[in-house]
Formats: C-alpha cells, structure tokens, sequence
C-alpha cells in the first residue's frame, strides 16, 4: 500500500527480515597472533556488520545497501542462504593484496575460512 508521506509520494520500501547479529565497532587492540599475520593491522581493520537470515529462504541482497556512518551496496547476486551469516568487512576481502589483512581477521576472531565475509565499507 503506498500512502502520501509530507506530500510527497513513497519509494519502493524494501523490507525484509534480515537481522543485524552483530556490530563491531572500535574494537580492542589487535592480537599478537593477528599483528603476527599482519603487522599492519589496525582496531580498524577489525570491525564488522555481521548479517543473520533467520528464515526459511534465501534471501537476495541485489540492490540492498548499508548507509550510516559507512556505506556499502550489495553486489548483484549476494545470496544470504537459510540460517546463514554474512560479514561485511571494513576491506575488501576477495583482494589478494588483503591475504595477510583476511588471515589476520580470522585469526583475531577466531573464526574458520568458511565463514562468508565481503567488503569493504
């Protein structure tokens, strides 16, 4: 349903049940292990918006955009499968010159490279 909003007529609201999990803003100084991986690493390169579709679809993120204090638009075709979690990254981590900023990422996480992240913001 479209109604009039301060006399002007509504865009295309796009609204879905994605959950924001996770923010990590700011955090604590890097590990040894990360700055062993990386000696560049900074609290910056460490943030993240981490992503939850918690229903029984996949859900498609084309078009989708974050905007705020970053931004960040979707590419086209970035699925968000049933149950699953996706990080979005302060760098880019499909770059191969990010490969030692990505190992320090996990490490400093703990996470496993299984884990669907893109960027960056």
């Amino acid at each position: 349903m479209h109604r009039l909003t301060l006399e002007t007529e509504n865009g295309e609201v796009r609204v879905g049940p994605l959950v924001t999990s996770e923010l990590n803003n700011n955090p604590n100084p890097t590990s040894a292990a990360a700055l062993a991986a990386d000696p560049t690493t900074t609290p910056g390169n460490l943030e993240f918006i981490e992503l939850y579709n918690p229903t029984a679809v996949p859900m498609d993120l084309t078009r989708w955009k974050i905007r705020g204090a970053i931004s960040y638009d979707f590419a086209a075709a970035t699925m968000l499968g049933v149950d699953e979690i996706l990080v979005v990254t302060s760098f880019n981590p499909g770059d191969a010159g990010n490969s030692a900023r990505l190992a320090a990422f996990h490490l400093y996480f703990g996470i496993d490279t299984g884990c669907a992240l893109v960027g960056g913001y």
